[in-house]
């Protein structure tokens, strides 16, 4: 039995002087945005809490936690207008940085390279 979108909600949650804001959502949208944000490796986000139905054990809403400094206001909303030529560059960038994304992926995969978290050291040894 999920929350009728009308019943959907999220709150964001700090005072002034925490380090970490708190954010509730029962609302599937913001789960999924902030669950991707959560699986990212090196970033700040966390899922501090999990509500589920006590008879069924459906997921009905989750806490997250993340600096304050990640909370942020605009000021009015950015509407880009692209040109039909400019559409296609982008498409074209995209699709050639999927490519490669994907190249380096089916390396991986090979196990022929592995993945280590260390950065090339040789230019810091010169200095």
């Amino acid at each position: 039995m999920a929350l009728q979108i009308e019943e959907q909600e999220t709150h964001v949650n700090f005072m002034r002087g925490d380090a970490r804001a708190s954010i509730y959502t029962s609302d599937t949208t913001m789960m999924t945005k902030f669950n991707k944000l959560v699986e990212i490796n090196g970033v700040d986000w966390k899922v501090e809490e999990v509500a589920r139905l006590p008879r069924t054990g459906e997921v009905i809403g989750i806490t997250y936690s993340c600096p304050v400094s990640f909370v942020s206001y605009r000021r009015k909303a950015i509407v880009r207008e692209y040109t039909p030529e400019q559409r296609k560059q982008i498409a074209d960038r995209l699709h050639e940085m999927d490519s490669v994304s994907r190249s380096c992926s089916s390396l991986l995969d090979s196990g022929e390279y592995e993945l280590t978290g260390e950065e090339d050291t040789a230019e810091n040894d010169s200095v």
